[in-house]
Parts: C-alpha cells; sequence; structure tokens
C-alpha cells in the first residue's frame, strides 16, 4: 500500500469525496479509476469507493462508469457485491461506494498457488453461477467474467457467501427496457471473450457461460485456452478455434469426464449448443462434487473391506484376546483326547 501522501490518482488520505466519504487508504487500480478505501461519515461504515480517473474523463468514459453504477446498484444478491452511495465528486468525477471486500481474487489466487483442485473449483464456480444467474434475471450480462472478477472472500458473508462477482464496466443490458448498447461495439478482454462478443452482436446470458467456462479452465489448468500473439490473433482463435480439454492443457493429467463436458459445452462455439442457462451450468457443477463425494465414500468403504478381511489382523490381537483362543483350542484338544479314550476302552 503507498503510504501517507504518495496514493496514485487523484485523492489522498483525508480528502473528502462527495461531501460525505473521507479517504483513509488505497486499495488499487480498475480499468476506468483508482478504488480507495473510505469511512462514510454519516454511517460511519467503511467501504470502497471508486472514482473515475481525471485523466480517462470522457462523456464515453462517465457513461461506461456510470452504466456500470446503475447495474450493480439494481442488483441485490449475496454472490454480487452491493454499492451503497453513487454520485459527482466536485460536481464532476462519478464515484460510487461500495462494499469493502477482504480477501483477494481468483486470478491472484491462481497464480500463488496454482491449479485448483477439482471440487474445489467447482464450489468457487457454484457460487459465481448463482450471483450470474440473478444478474440475467434482471436483464444484465456482465461481459467481463475473468479471474480478477471473481472475489474469495477470506470470511464468509452473512449469508454464508464465499464468492463475490465485481466489476461490472462494461456491463451490457438485455432488455431494451434498461438501456441499449450497439451492435459493432467490441468491449471485453480477449482471453475470455466468446465468439459472439468478438464479432459485436448483441449478448446474452450465454455470453457470460462462454467466458465462466474459459475462467474454469484456468481455474483448473492455470493456462488460458487461447492465447494469441495479440488480441485479434486470441479474438480470432476464440472464433475458430475448437476447445481444448482440461487433460491436454495439463500434460495428460486426468481429470473427471463430467468436468471435461462442463468445459467441453459451455465453451461450445454456437451459443446454442452451450447450457442455456447458469442454472444449468451450477447443477453440472454439483454433479462434479456429488460424484467426487460418492467416489470417496466407496474408496474409504473399500479400504475398510480390505483392513478387516486381513488374515495378518489376528497377529496384532490383544494379550487376552490370544489367551481366550489357546485355552479354548487346548479344552477342544482335550475332548477330542477324552473321545479317543472312551472309544478305545469299549474295544
Amino acid at each position: 500500500m503507498p503510504k501517507f501522501g504518495t496514493f496514485p490518482g487523484e485523492l489522498q488520505e483525508g480528502d473528502l469525496v462527495g461531501g460525505t466519504c473521507t479517504v483513509l487508504d488505497y486499495i488499487g487500480r480498475g480499468a476506468m479509476g483508482h478504488v480507495y478505501r473510505v469511512r462514510h461519515n454519516s454511517l460511519n461504515a467503511e467501504y470502497a469507493l471508486k472514482l473515475l480517473s481525471s485523466d480517462q474523463f470522457n462523456d464515453e468514459a462517465a457513461r461506461l462508469f456510470k452504466r456500470e453504477s446503475y447495474a450493480i446498484t439494481k442488483l441485490s444478491h449475496p454472490n454480487i457485491v452491493r454499492i451503497y452511495e453513487s454520485g459527482l465528486d466536485n460536481g464532476k468525477l462519478p464515484y460510487y461506494a461500495m462494499e469493502l471486500l477482504v480477501g483477494r481474487d481468483l486470478g491472484k489466487k491462481i497464480r500463488a498457488t496454482g491449479p485448483l483442485p477439482v471440487t474445489e473449483a467447482a464450489a468457487i464456480f457454484i457460487e459465481v453461477c448463482k450471483g450470474l444467474s440473478y444478474a440475467h434475471s434482471e436483464g444484465v450480462v456482465h461481459s467481463d467474467i475473468k479471474p480478477s472478477n471473481i472475489f474469495l472472500l477470506d470470511k464468509p458473508g452473512a449469508s454464508r457467501e464465499k464468492v463475490k462477482v465485481v466489476d461490472f464496466g462494461i456491463v451490457k443490458f438485455s432488455r431494451a427496457k434498461d438501456m441499449e448498447h450497439p451492435e459493432g461495439d467490441v468491449q471485453g478482454t480477449p482471453f475470455y471473450m466468446s465468439p459472439e462478443q468478438c464479432m459485436g452482436v448483441r449478448l446474452d446470458a450465454r455470453s457470460d457461460i462462454y467466458s465462466l467456462g474459459c475462467t474454469l479452465f484456468e481455474a483448473l489448468t492455470n493456462k488460458l485456452p487461447f492465447c494469441g500473439e495479440d488480441p485479434t490473433a486470441t479474438m480470432h482463435m476464440q472464433l475458430e478455434n475448437p476447445a481444448p480439454t482440461l487433460s491436454e492443457a495439463s500434460g495428460g493429467k486426468e481429470f473427471p469426464e463430467a468436468m471435461e463436458a462442463i468445459i467441453a459445452k459451455s465453451m461450445a462455439k454456437d451459443p446454442a449448443e452451450r447450457y442455456q442457462t447458469m442454472d444449468e451450468m451450477s447443477q453440472a457443477l454439483a454433479g462434479v462434487i456429488e460424484t467426487d463425494k460418492w467416489a470417496n465414500a466407496m474408496a474409504n468403504s473399500s479400504a475398510s473391506v480390505v483392513k478387516e478381511a486381513d488374515p495378518t489382523a489376528s497377529l496384532n490381537l490383544p494379550a487376552q484376546q490370544k489367551s481366550v483362543r489357546v485355552i479354548v483350542a487346548l479344552a477342544v484338544l482335550m475332548l477330542v483326547l477324552c473321545l479317543v479314550f472312551f472309544m478305545i476302552s469299549r474295544h
């Protein structure tokens, strides 16, 4: 973190934003502005505040920034970052104050620890699906799903959520009553853009499903599914190249067939061949977790049976049990001898 007086961007510690929020610290830079930790003086609570940079300020940037604020404000879901206030600083630069998240984004986690275990990845992405499913039901298409926009909380939230979807900076609206976006408007991060997004056509929920498939692929392999020499080459690969398998990207490592199927279906070039809703993808991911639990239970059961049937187990019996067995054996031997003696005496 920068020290006092050295914050990047427009603001420094102690500055007042929108007449209500006092800057406490610098968090980082987003696509269109800087993010600060602030204290809301009226509510006596800390938030993260995003302010559009003056060096990026123009009518288009201001429109996109306000559209992001509008999109998140209308969404209320445990797996989506929440906005509490928005406005103009000094009557010019737009800002909004959102919940202050503690943790790290998925991209940082992957870089720090490497590929995620299958069931851990499935659990994280189920929560992402839930947040995006709600957004889609409200007519909002995120349009920039990638690891850095999936935030992993250090501690579960009020609804026990562990994941938040953030940064709706290039959000699209699927309902004309909200806002229109012109066709031919190509925005996004090429590594995760759907084919239709690369072509600049109108997007719907299935575009986010494709991007989430690319993100899941990276989470499981620590590799991008498509990476060209430049953004244009990468977008061409998104349009033309079939999605690689997880195994191919991991040097032959085996993955559950169900997870390979999820990657293939979510990253289908034709939107009609993908999952049609986030709920469908979530159910498929839940199936991976259930299958893993069943496999582990069967493995533990088999190990238990083998242990019980182990012929060497008697070698490890307690001394008291061994003594009882010796006494029983001697008693049987005496009975047999008595029977033999009786038979001989009769003859």
